[in-house]
């Protein structure tokens, strides 16, 4: 196998298992977040994502692994201020807290059907 498929390799053996991990334990129905428990997530996701920059790093060069935190910075920022607009119109609408996984599931579902 080549570096680059090996990569490719890497990085969809943790999709997965990453996946995996937070739809089966981190997110039940039914269970509240806390700010302690969203830190804890967001350290772990951002712990995973540091560690395959890590693997980039000394597996394709220290080119290639700044290109993949250049581009996790800023999917980071952007999804940061998709939150803050969700909140906003939640807020707006007065959605509450229960309801906001439907609501953003179908508008999810509406976006994907165009």
């Amino acid at each position: 196998m080549t570096r680059e498929q090996i990569t490719y390799v890497v990085f969809g053996g943790l999709l997965i298992l990453a996946l995996a991990f937070d739809l089966g334990l981190l997110s039940r129905k039914n269970s509240h977040i806390t700010i302690r428990k969203a830190i804890w997530q967001t350290l772990f996701w951002v712990g995973l994502a540091v560690s395959f920059f890590v693997f980039l790093w000394f597996r394709n060069g220290h080119v290639f692994a700044l290109e993949y935190v250049s581009a996790y910075l800023m999917e980071w920022s952007l999804s940061i201020d998709n939150i803050f607009v969700f909140i906003l119109i939640f807020n707006f609408f007065k959605v509450k807290s229960s309801s906001t996984n439907f609501f953003t599931l179908n508008a999810l579902k509406l976006s994907r059907s165009r």
